[in-house]
């Protein structure tokens, strides 16, 4: 078995390993099911060596109304611009 080092587990379930002294995402997809099944398989046996990153803050409820808001006003730019003017005589 491959030897991994430290290991991040993220909050969606896939790894993030060192691989060339870089960081490497490996998630949970079919193109990295190998690589995935060997990391699992090392998590599991050095649960010491994986460390669990914290899920991300919920917005809060300013970021919420900001962002409804950047919605509504990409929604109404989009009718003000497929709105069909009259040609000038």
């Amino acid at each position: 078995m491959s030897d991994f080092g430290n290991i991040l587990r993220r909050p969606d379930g896939s790894f993030v390993i060192e691989r060339g002294g870089q960081p490497y995402h490996v998630p949970d997809a079919e193109e990295f099911a190998e690589l995935f099944a060997q990391v699992a398989a090392y998590a599991e046996e050095r649960p010491e060596m994986v460390t669990d990153e914290a899920p991300p803050a919920p917005p809060t409820p300013e970021e919420l109304a900001e962002a409804r808001r950047a919605e509504i006003l990409a929604e109404l730019a989009a009718l003000d611009a497929a709105r069909v003017r009259p040609l000038a005589e």
